[in-house]
């Protein structure tokens, strides 16, 4: 018999993600809307959305590369 594998994964809110970049949770709000980030979702109707946390890392970045590519520029 195989052990399951223990992978986790790490779960973030809006108020995690606006820390994380230094803004507003009205900004993450604004920025979700827009769809200029990760989708959220809810694990049920009554909790609070949630991000991926190695969505988000992997777009901040994916960010970072395009900065880096117009600064070259």
């Amino acid at each position: 018999m195989r052990k399951a594998s223990s992978v986790q994964c790490v779960l973030l809110e809006c108020a995690d993600i606006a820390a994380m970049l230094g803004v507003s949770k009205q900004t993450v709000r604004r920025m979700r809307d827009s769809a200029r980030m990760p989708a959220s979702f809810r694990l049920s109707s009554r909790q609070k959305e949630k991000w991926r946390r190695a969505d988000i890392e992997s777009w901040l970045a994916t960010l970072g590369e395009t900065d880096a590519a117009r600064e070259g520029e």
